[in-house]
């Protein structure tokens, strides 16, 4: 947010165990530049099931997998008042998210799984699956864990090879 940094989870070190993952919550003022531990906890997830977040609008929204027993992609608003999360929306998609980020562009957002894009209205929350990206290669052939959204279209690699441009202009659904 404009007035706190807040980080979730993560992995402390210790001399008998190693890395041992954590599920506490913290939050940084900018102001006092200064880390309190929060009351509340994250729930500890594998790392395909950890939420990508994004802005839209001003407000702070986190999407993916929210548990492996239903498996479905959620949408989630971050209530800045509550401190934390609430889900806003839901989508029938069972695929992980690969990317790290997730391509804002316009009122739509691209999420990228290991087999499909899909694009999902962030104003109706209508989910489309891309069925044809524009390009005559599949979408197994560019790297879909190194997306980003830049001016209007989507940029990859092609497994490190070359920087590939993605224009949803000429998607298909």
């Amino acid at each position: 947010t404009n007035k706190y940094l807040y980080y979730e989870g993560g992995f402390k070190i210790t001399p008998a165990q190693g890395y041992v993952e954590v599920n506490e919550r913290w939050r940084y003022e900018f102001s006092t530049k200064t880390w309190k531990k929060l009351a509340s906890q994250t729930e500890i997830k594998d790392y395909s099931l950890r939420l990508k977040s994004f802005w839209y609008k001003g407000k702070l929204y986190q999407i993916g997998v929210e548990n492996r027993e239903e498996n479905f992609i959620v949408l989630q608003e971050f209530d800045q008042l509550k401190e934390t999360w609430v889900t806003v929306a839901s989508f029938s998609n069972r695929d992980p998210i690969e990317s790290e980020v997730i391509p804002i562009i316009g009122n739509e957002a691209f999420l990228f799984t290991p087999t499909r894009v899909i694009k999902i209205n962030l104003d109706s929350f209508y989910e489309s699956v891309v069925q044809n990206i524009g390009e005559v290669h599949s979408i197994l052939w560019f790297s879909t864990m190194s997306v980003l959204g830049i001016n209007g279209k989507i940029y990859s690699t092609n497994i490190g090879f070359q920087v590939l441009e993605l224009d949803p202009a000429y998607f298909t659904y």
